[in-house]
């Protein structure tokens, strides 16, 4: 397994942020964070890579190709290791160097040209990062993250301010960039995104990881209530009253002490401790699930 998380809670200023968020990536997979906004993803990402803020606090266990990621050697991993991609392309690239220059300081100048013309950038190298599109510039700052060629690559929300066009643009030459035996981790709010592209998927709610599994037996057999509602309105399906399916968030910090932070949304009756159940490698927090389809 390269990446394992097991029961990361984090708290910033004193407010817990992210209640409980386990799982795992395997090697040479493509795995989908998806969940509500302020859900807890892009917070457990970051605790992934080591870049939470200065004021977060990080309890339970990160490991990366089998070793602990501490704070004294995760320098030593970002990069070759785990990279990052951030949302905002623009604020990650250096506004007073051209694109090629800011290239050539990763890879060996043979190299750039070949890189500029994989990622459609072929001729724009010359450019400042103002003069390129929004979708150019993602494409900029993916084309760096892939020239590390690290182990984990971790993509958040690069398509959220995409259109459907340049954001399936930009998911195909991430993919086919990636070395072979190397892993993703999507953070998306784009359930369709997760379908098409990712092996596994991870839910998020409301501070904690409430399913896990292959991404077409998650997306295909629900096991968490969370996770069908979300399913429900992504495919904008109709209630029998004839309104859209929506859900009710409700904040992290308000989700019930030890038990289910969906449970004041849930019309299934809990009972019991909440702990993980494994259903051949289809795993859910949830004392009551949904029916289990599989074998």
């Amino acid at each position: 397994m390269l990446l394992e998380l097991n029961d990361i809670k984090i708290a910033i200023d004193g407010e817990e942020a992210v209640r409980s968020s386990t799982f795992s990536i395997p090697e040479g997979s493509v795995t989908a964070l998806i969940g509500g906004s302020g859900s807890g993803k892009t917070l457990t990402a970051k605790a992934i890579a080591g870049i939470l803020p200065e004021r977060a606090v990080r309890s339970g266990s990160i490991r990366f190709c089998g070793e602990d990621v501490t704070e004294r050697n995760i320098a030593g991993i970002r990069g070759k290791g785990i990279a990052y991609v951030f949302q905002d392309a623009s604020a990650s690239l250096n506004p007073v160097y051209r694109i090629e220059k800011q290239l050539r300081r990763i890879v060996k100048t043979a190299d750039a040209g070949n890189m500029l013309k994989a990622f459609g950038l072929e001729g724009k190298g010359r450019l400042y990062p103002f003069e390129l599109s929004g979708g150019m510039q993602m494409r900029a700052v993916l084309m760096m993250a892939a020239s590390l060629s690290p182990k984990l690559l971790i993509a958040d929300e690069l398509t959220a301010s995409l259109d459907s066009r340049n954001a399936s643009s930009v998911m195909e030459m991430l993919l086919s960039s990636r070395r072979k035996d190397g892993s993703m981790l999507i953070i998306t709010h784009d359930i369709s995104i997760a379908g098409r592209y990712a092996d596994y998927i991870v839910v998020m709610h409301a501070g904690e990881t409430v399913e896990e599994g292959k991404a077409a037996e998650v997306l295909g057999n629900p096991l968490h209530p969370y996770t069908a509602a979300l399913i429900r309105c992504s495919k904008f399906m109709k209630a029998p009253d004839g309104r859209f399916h929506t859900i009710d968030e409700e904040p992290a910090g308000k989700a019930i002490a030890g038990g289910c932070a969906y449970g004041g949304h849930c019309r299934r009756a809990c009972g019991g401790s909440i702990s993980w159940l494994d259903l051949s490698g289809h795993k859910v927090r949830c004392s009551n699930p949904l029916p289990f389809q599989g074998k």
